[in-house]
């Protein structure tokens, strides 16, 4: 059984549909409680998905969680969800359950994470209590930093570290890495199968995108005006908008289209369009950064920096100091700042491939697999 709460991007529910349909996919029942409003086009494979009362956070501070209607969660949402989770834990009997992110994050989860992990424990023969965590961890501190070691070393038996240790360590974000008693498995980055689709679309074009884009109104905003004062690159450019943009801020993006600038929703085609681009840009999300990777792409990163969001920085900050990509602070982010990234950037040299593991899906699977009782 999988736990997945994505609030603001799409990059959490991504990654573990990727490991979810790997596991099913050898034979094992795989159940995913999915706390986030469904993705489309998402493939889950084999793996049912038990779809919880959907929530997001209220804006890019997070300073609220709420339901459909943009209402803030209360008393009785908050039961109904933990029945729900309780539900499907015990209607599956899973084996092993995989909690991505908390204790590291999901504080606001508390409702219906701690009366789960005490099912957990109270069953004769208790699943193994897996934690699922990116490779960059949000700063915290001492005390949360404590409280979270003291949460996984009384309850968890492993996190799955989805990320490479000579690239970035789990360490460099949370200092009390080597105090976790439990296994920590570096699992690789949990990429997909780069497309490998022939086409010349995207060809001599900078391609801006921000993977389910909610936190990216700005970049979007400030794409369409740097683009009117671009043409001198004699480059076309095309955004791509995520889902997270409301249809009334994506036909206000669209309507300011020109002759250099499409404006168009996200695309399933996109590694195929970084393939062929000038220069990509973007946020600095796990799933994006490693779609740019993959392609060899020249890059730049505008990492996202909501109040205290720290992740998406450490991550575009060690793949400019390796040389790899251009870095544009999004507390610095203007026409005028935005207009030189992109210059500077088109004069980098090609990048060459970067050597970090992104046998994720393999790995991860490999481990669960491990923890099997009856498999």
């Amino acid at each position: 059984m999988f736990y997945v709460q994505h609030l603001l991007g799409t990059g959490h529910v991504r990654r573990i549909a990727l490991i979810a349909r790997a596991v099913a996919a050898q034979g094992i029942k795989v159940v995913v409680a999915s706390g986030g409003f469904p993705v489309k086009n998402l493939d889950w494979g084999e793996a049912r998905v038990w779809q919880l009362p959907p929530i997001r956070a209220r804006d890019s501070e997070f300073s609220a969680l709420v339901d459909e209607n943009g209402n803030e969660i209360g008393g009785v949402f908050k039961e109904t969800r933990r029945d729900q989770l309780l539900a499907c834990f015990n209607e599956t009997k899973p084996d092993v359950v995989v909690i991505e992110t908390y204790p590291f994050g999901r504080r606001k989860l508390r409702f219906e994470l701690t009366p789960l992990i005490e099912e957990i424990l109270q069953r004769k023969s208790s699943p193994k209590l897996v934690c699922s965590v990116r490779d960059v961890l949000q700063l915290k501190n001492v005390r949360r930093r404590q409280e979270t070691l003291q949460i996984l070393n009384d309850y968890y038996d492993a996190v799955l570290a989805h990320g490479d240790a000579s690239f970035i360590a789990l360490g460099d974000s949370f200092s009390e890495a080597n105090d976790i008693g439990c296994d920590v498995v570096y699992t690789g980055y949990v990429a997909d199968e780069a497309e490998s689709q022939v086409s010349r679309v995207g060809e001599n074009e900078i391609i801006v995108a921000a993977g389910g884009g909610a936190a990216a109104g700005n970049l979007y905003r400030c794409t369409v005006e740097v683009s009117r004062v671009c043409e001198h690159l004699n480059k076309s450019w095309r955004l791509l908008v995520g889902a997270g943009i409301p249809e009334d801020e994506f036909k206000s993006l669209s309507d300011r289209q020109s002759k250099i600038l499409k404006v168009e929703r996200n695309r399933l085609d996109y590694p195929v369009l970084l393939r062929n681009a000038a220069l990509s840009v973007s946020q600095a999300g796990y799933n994006t950064v490693l779609d740019v990777l993959q392609s060899g792409a020249r890059a730049l990163f505008i990492p996202f920096e909501g109040k205290g969001e720290t992740e998406q920085v450490v991550r575009a900050k060690r793949l400019h100091e390796l040389g790899y990509a251009g870095l544009l602070r999004e507390s610095e982010l203007s026409v005028q700042t935005f207009v030189r990234a992109v210059v500077e950037s088109l004069d980098l040299p090609k990048p060459k491939n970067l050597a970090i593991d992104t046998d994720g899906i393999n790995r991860s699977t490999e481990f669960i697999l491990g923890q099997l009782t009856n498999f």
